[in-house]
């Protein structure tokens, strides 16, 4: 259980032209995320429609 997000950054995940959740990360603590942080979660983002779509296939 989240107890205390102060901070939060997600990208949105699409398969097929349709919004199907979000890669995001949520830090216990205050902060800013700099554009490295969120250029790692845009890169990740196809990967883990990836790794949904094979999980979706088993």
């Amino acid at each position: 259980m989240i107890t205390g997000v102060h901070s939060y950054a997600g990208v949105p995940l699409h398969f097929d032209g349709q919004p199907v959740g979000s890669l995001c990360v949520l830090p216990g603590e205050p902060g800013r995320f700099a554009n490295a942080d969120l250029n790692t979660l845009i890169d990740l983002a196809p990967e883990a429609v990836r790794l949904l779509h094979d999980a979706a296939r088993d």
